[in-house]
């Protein structure tokens, strides 16, 4: 019996890793060495509630992927096209990323189908996505792609450009802004959210006993998500 517990022990103690981002905060990014971001601590907690202990590694996103893809690890943030599905098994849901369109305060202008919007040039990270149902909006619009928060909370405060898509929210809107060294009150989140892209936990479909993982794991983010957890490290973790 003693033999038996000790393995069961084990076996719920097996280690994994978590794979972020390095360079894309407030959801994940690395700090002097040390990984950072909602999706981190959310993908920490809910690996640790189905019992496993956590290596979190940071690396540049395309890296993340073939590692989570070949080598067995998770990867968080993750959300799903047709390509990934070929290649990834998800969990459920672990948090919903809110795409904003932000603009100085004053210069605030409908985004809908009105001429309003039309000529607007806005900023965008590169591979953004902007939702089905706002896909014929954008080709009205002016899109400059960069790859920095930051510079585009400067450009909207230059007013090189009209606004700006931001992830996360006013989450992501209020940390870029304080990285830039502006006040919220500089700035206006506009009522409409673009997009509502849920993000997951995933890993390679070869990963050994991954079907039986995800089960444990999608387990732990309903627990964490009836008891509040989750909700609490959204609005929390910067």
């Amino acid at each position: 019996m003693i033999i038996f517990l000790l393995c069961s022990n084990l076996r719920a103690a097996e280690t994994v890793t978590l794979l972020a981002g390095e360079s894309f905060p407030p959801l994940m990014w690395e700090d002097n060495g040390v990984a950072k971001g909602i999706a981190v601590e959310i993908g920490k907690a809910i690996l640790v509630k189905a019992g496993y202990n956590v290596i979190v590694k940071t690396c540049p996103w395309k890296r993340c992927q073939v590692i989570a893809k070949n080598e067995g690890a998770f990867i968080t943030g993750f959300s799903k096209n047709d390509e990934r599905l070929k290649n990834f098994i998800y969990t459920d849901a672990i948090m919903y990323d809110d795409l904003v369109i932000v603009t100085k305060k004053g210069k605030e202008f409908a985004f809908d189908e009105t001429k309003e919007c039309i000529g607007k040039r806005i900023g965008a990270q590169l591979g953004v996505g902007f939702g089905q149902k706002n896909q014929g909006l954008k080709k009205g619009m002016i899109i400059e792609t960069d790859s920095n928060d930051v510079s585009r909370v400067r450009k909207i405060m230059y007013g090189r450009i009209d606004g700006g898509f931001f992830s996360l929210g006013k989450a992501g809107i209020v940390y870029s802004a304080k990285l830039a060294g502006y006040s919220m009150d500089n700035f206006s989140i506009l009522p409409v959210v673009v997009s509502k892209d849920p993000n997951y936990l995933a890993t390679g479909i070869r990963t050994s006993n991954a079907s039986e993982k995800i089960k444990k794991i999608n387990a732990a983010i309903k627990v964490l998500t009836y008891n509040g957890t989750i909700a609490k490290v959204m609005k929390t973790t910067f």
